[in-house]
């Protein structure tokens, strides 16, 4: 894991306003980083766990926001 990211995101809101589709794709990228910010909390003390290891580190990015757009839109739209 190099630490880089590249991702496309296609242009959002070209009319000023957000359609339900570009809701729906905001709302699913921001479940992930709830899920991760959940992730780093301790269920013991419910505040963040200052004792992650960088394997436990690792695994929360590749079980919450290690995806391709594809996973990502198929996350987003499959209810649909």
């Amino acid at each position: 894991m190099s630490g880089d990211v590249s991702f496309y995101v296609p242009s959002l809101s070209e009319d000023g306003q957000l359609d339900e589709e570009e809701l729906t794709l905001l709302q699913t990228l921001k479940g992930y980083m709830v899920d991760v910010k959940n992730a780093l909390y301790s269920s013991k003390t419910n505040q963040e766990n200052s004792n992650l290891t960088m394997s436990e580190l690792k695994e929360i990015i590749i079980t919450h926001i290690n995806k391709d757009s594809i996973d990502i839109y198929e996350d987003a739209y499959q209810a649909n």
